[in-house]
């Protein structure tokens, strides 16, 4: 799609119970009112959190709380992620 960018490619060994995600950096540079990020760290927290859910819930919580963060803040970016739970 794009030429002149350079692709990485790699394996990665998941075992069951494994939650990969993969996001857009307007979820983790999402502002809240006073213009803080959501931040990795915030993202990672989460996801120890709501783990265990089944990944149609895991989801709604993520979603909820990127929500409850922005508030009626403007956004710059897409709030787009993929998550899957391995089995």
């Amino acid at each position: 799609m794009f030429p002149q960018t350079r692709y990485e490619e790699g394996m990665l060994a998941l075992h069951t119970g494994d939650v990969p995600i993969v996001f857009a950096d307007g979820v983790t540079e999402a502002l809240d009112p006073a213009d803080e990020e959501f931040g990795e760290e915030r993202l990672k927290y989460l996801l120890r959190q709501v783990g265990a859910l089944p990944v149609e819930e895991m989801s709604a919580r993520i979603t909820e709380e990127l929500k409850n963060w922005i508030q009626d803040a403007a956004q710059y970016d897409d709030l787009t992620f993929l998550l899957m739970k391995v089995k």
